[in-house]
């Protein structure tokens, strides 16, 4: 599957047919590719109160710049050690469910679904919070759905 990532220097060694590109944020230059990445397996994860969710479409909201400053210094940090390093971002994200547990009851194959960053509380009181940082991975499988 390819995906957006932040990246260190090191990728342009081995993203010859990807998209890279550099720019400014703040004072960090913060390198972008479209990167080849291998499928993931979620066969251990999945279970009968799962749902794996394929990704259609993310966007970076105004706390994911706070994490791209972070990557960008990991990046930093060990392009000094020639190692390759990259990360999806986004904090938000709609999908489909391509697949579902036998236990879950509240959600269906082709269903539409969108993260829930309610912050600090959800509107039934529980703990609100972020489901991920890395929005524009292709698949989430998420568990103990009801």
């Amino acid at each position: 599957m390819k995906t957006i990532a932040i990246c260190n220097s090191c990728m342009q060694d081995i993203a010859s047919d990807s998209f890279i590109d550099e720019f400014l944020i703040d004072e960090h230059k913060l390198t972008v590719s479209l990167l080849e990445v291998p499928d993931l397996d979620f066969t251990s994860f999945f279970n009968s109160h799962s749902v794996v969710v394929k990704v259609q479409a993310f966007s970076c909201n105004y706390r994911d710049r706070s994490l791209m400053h972070h990557f960008v210094e990991r990046c930093i940090a060990l392009s000094g050690n020639q190692k390759y390093f990259y990360s999806q971002v986004g904090s938000e994200f709609v999908g489909q469910v391509v697949k579902v547990g036998s236990e879950v009851r509240s959600l269906h194959l082709g269903d539409r679904v969108m993260s829930d960053n309610s912050y600090p509380f959800k509107s039934d009181g529980s703990i609100g919070g972020v489901s991920t940082n890395f929005g524009r991975k292709d698949f989430y499988c998420f568990r103990n759905i009801n």
